[in-house]
């Protein structure tokens, strides 16, 4: 009795693996490589700081619509590149909105680095006052355009170096002045060999 159990356990567990997978075997490469990557298209959900809501792009990406968990109906435009004030661009690939709603990131000419790294061309815009402007003075693509946790300043990166935009005065500062391409990764690595050696 006891064999028959254990051997309709195993062809069931068996069976379960096969249809995850459809019987071809997954390789190692494939898995560190690009083939299984997290696919995010135009219809991600962006959960809204109060839970009651969340954000999507329009399929033509011109638009970012707020909508409502409980009906999924839409609730409000928060960014559309038709109506925004000194928009000066149609479309855009990705944004990001900081914790109150107030102010948004929108990202353009997406420039891929390294698997998950990349570069945009960054825009600011005040939801309260339907105005975009460059996130930055300079005419460089940022990286990691991350915002404060109060959502006033939002910090990213420009050539290895470190910026922060400051929104309630409109003003930018660079934080750092020494960034080296392989620099950071060359004190990780000796940080890395010191402990190692330990």
């Amino acid at each position: 009795m006891k064999k028959a159990v254990i051997l309709i356990v195993s062809v069931l567990f068996s069976c379960g693996i096969f249809a995850q997978n459809g019987g071809k075997r997954v390789e190692l490469m494939e898995v560190v490589g690009t083939t299984f990557r997290q696919e995010t298209g135009d219809n991600e959900m962006r959960s809204m700081p109060d839970g009651e809501h969340y954000t999507q792009m329009n399929h033509e990406r011109t638009m970012v619509i707020k909508y409502a968990y409980r009906t999924g109906n839409p609730v409000d435009t928060l960014f559309d590149s038709r109506k925004a004030r000194e928009c000066t661009f149609e479309t855009f690939d990705d944004y990001i909105i900081n914790s109150t709603g107030f102010y948004m990131i929108l990202l353009r000419e997406r420039e891929s680095i390294y698997r998950r790294s990349f570069k945009s061309v960054a825009f600011s815009y005040d939801v309260r006052r339907n105005r975009v402007q460059p996130l930055t003075e300079t005419s460089e693509k940022v990286m990691i355009p991350t915002f404060s946790p109060d959502g006033r300043m939002c910090a990213y990166v420009i050539n290895n170096n470190i910026w922060i935009r400051k929104f309630d005065f409109e003003t930018e500062i660079q934080v750092t002045k020494d960034g080296a391409p392989t620099k950071l990764s060359t004190e990780r690595r000796i940080g890395y060999m010191r402990k190692s050696f330990r």
